[in-house]
């Protein structure tokens, strides 16, 4: 409060001697009414003072939590059941499929050794049947060293907020071993025999992208590779024998550099798988990628553009690839070296541009 020295009145009487300005309100007060004045702000004061405390205690009152934390709580106890019934089928189905391989490879087998005691009863194994029992045999422990095709990937099929997983499985084997011996004469044994051990894939391969380096993402249940710069991405299926279709189509293409081939599938991915020893195929339908070396052109104009269909034919019998493009109606073939990329092999999509690639199945 302030003393005034301009001569006013009162806002309570008609004094107009000794007035006091309030701060606060800027009104004039005698002496007798600035004291009362002071004691109405006073209570004012206390009054919110005590609201300000009532407040406070109704504080735990008001915004009491537990029926939100209970929510969360029955919410975390029914994720988590959700989960251990996820992760106790993907155990079952992983049990199984362990089991199943197991089984394909230990019938591959039986069908060996009751191929030579049949021959050993009948006394008329000749060399030919050894090289055959032996190729077999080799067969099985290379596939015995690669990893079961068992895979694990995140379920699309899923509509809870929490991601669902899903165990994957590639028939590793089918056993259609048959070896049929006719006498002509007393030294000469015709052998007819169909291949063994095959992974099976029909000849339109039902592949799906697996493993990559680099920037890559997989989408429509890893049909589809989004690249970004330098990134590669590997098949999920293992060729052994037979010949295999894979037929792609470009999504969207910004800059050159897609390539289609193969790698021995032994062989670690990078994003710049192209210079890796064991890779075979060909960069942009142009330029031919064998042994990590780049060779001239085998096809002067850059003919890959988005909405282009091309087939990938790998035959592993012949040791050849053959890229085939739609649109051109021109196809280039490949010899693959088995030193330098030993079967079994897998597919190999790579790139160095922004790139969108998908396999038609």
């Amino acid at each position: 409060m302030t003393t005034s020295s301009t001569k006013k009145t009162c806002i309570k009487c008609t004094t107009n001697t000794d007035l006091i300005i309030c701060d606060g309100c800027q009104k004039n007060f005698c002496q007798q009414h600035i004291s009362e004045h002071r004691n109405e702000v006073m209570q004012r004061m206390n009054q919110i003072d005590n609201e300000c405390e009532r407040f406070r205690q109704n504080l735990p009152e008001d915004n009491d939590p537990t029926p939100l934390l209970s929510a969360i709580e029955a919410w975390e106890e029914e994720s988590i059941e959700k989960i251990h019934l996820i992760a106790a089928s993907a155990r079952a189905d992983v049990q199984k499929y362990t089991k199943q391989t197991l089984d394909d490879l230990n019938e591959a087998l039986n069908k060996i050794t009751l191929s030579m005691k049949s021959n050993r009863e009948k006394r008329d194994a000749v060399e030919v049947n050894l090289k055959n029992w032996n190729h077999q045999l080799q067969t099985l422990q290379d596939l015995l060293k690669l990893p079961f095709p068992i895979g694990l990937i995140s379920d699309p099929s899923s509509s809870s907020s929490i991601q669902s997983i899903k165990v994957t499985y590639e028939p590793p084997v089918t056993s259609s071993v048959y070896t049929k011996m006719n006498a002509r004469t007393n030294s000469a044994v015709q052998l007819e025999s169909r291949s063994f051990l095959v992974i099976e894939s029909p000849s339109a391969a039902e592949e799906r992208f697996h493993r990559f380096a680099g920037h890559v993402r997989l989408s429509e249940n890893s049909s589809v590779a989004t690249c970004v710069g330098y990134s590669s991405v590997c098949g999920a299926k293992v060729y052994l024998s037979g010949v295999h279709r894979i037929r792609f189509r470009i999504i969207a293409k910004k800059n050159d550099g897609i390539f289609f081939g193969i790698l021995t599938s032994s062989q670690e991915i990078t994003a710049r798988a192209t210079e890796l020893p064991s890779v075979y195929g060909w960069r942009d339908f142009d330029r031919a990628i064998m042994n990590s070396t780049s060779l001239s052109k085998t096809y002067k104009e850059k003919s890959i553009q988005a909405n282009d269909r091309l087939t990938l034919t790998i035959n592993c019998d012949n040791a050849q690839l053959v890229l085939t493009h739609h649109r051109l109606k021109h196809k280039l073939e490949l010899s693959v070296n088995l030193d330098h990329c030993p079967l079994p092999w897998k597919l190999l999509v790579s790139s160095y541009g922004e790139d969108k690639i998908g396999i038609i199945n």
